[in-house]
C-alpha cells in the first residue's frame, strides 16, 4: 500500500496540482483566443445599413448586457451565436451550455445552418440565451 500511495499521486499532490493548474490556463488560453477569433470574424462583416429587408437582432445576455447588431436575412443563425460567442460575456463553461431563442412565441433556433429568413426571423427581433441544462 505505502508503494502504491507514492507512485500513484492524488489529487493533493503538487505534481498533480500544477498540472490541473496547467491544464486550466490552457483552457483559458484556448478560450480567449476562440473568443478572438469571434470578434475578428463579426468585425471583418459588414453590417448592412438600417432599412427595409434588414433583421435588427438584440440578444439579452446574463449579465444584462445587450448586444445589438442588422444583419441580412440570407445571413446564417451561426452567425448570432458567433455574436454571442465573441462578446466576451460568457465564460467558457456557460458559453457551450446555451441556445439563442425567441421569448414569444418561444422559438429556439437550433438550426446554426439555417439563414435567419428561414429561422422566422425579420425586421426586428429580440433574443435571449436559453440555458440547455
Amino acid at each position: 500500500r505505502r508503494l502504491r500511495a507514492s507512485l500513484d499521486p492524488g489529487p493533493h499532490h503538487p505534481e498533480a496540482a500544477r498540472a490541473a493548474a496547467a491544464d486550466s490556463e490552457r483552457a483559458a488560453r484556448e478560450w480567449a483566443e476562440y473568443r478572438e477569433q469571434k470578434q475578428a470574424q463579426m468585425m471583418s462583416l459588414p453590417e448592412p445599413p438600417a432599412g427595409p429587408g434588414v433583421v435588427h437582432v438584440a440578444i439579452r445576455m446574463p449579465s444584462g448586457v445587450r448586444l445589438q447588431r442588422r444583419f441580412h436575412p440570407t445571413d446564417k443563425v451561426q452567425l448570432l451565436y458567433d455574436l454571442v460567442d465573441g462578446c466576451g460575456d460568457l465564460e467558457q463553461a456557460v458559453a457551450s451550455k446555451f441556445q439563442l431563442a425567441s421569448s414569444y412565441p418561444k422559438k429556439i433556433l437550433a438550426d446554426p445552418e439555417s439563414t435567419l429568413d428561414a429561422a422566422g426571423l425579420s425586421s426586428q427581433v429580440a433574443l435571449f440565451l436559453h440555458d440547455i441544462d
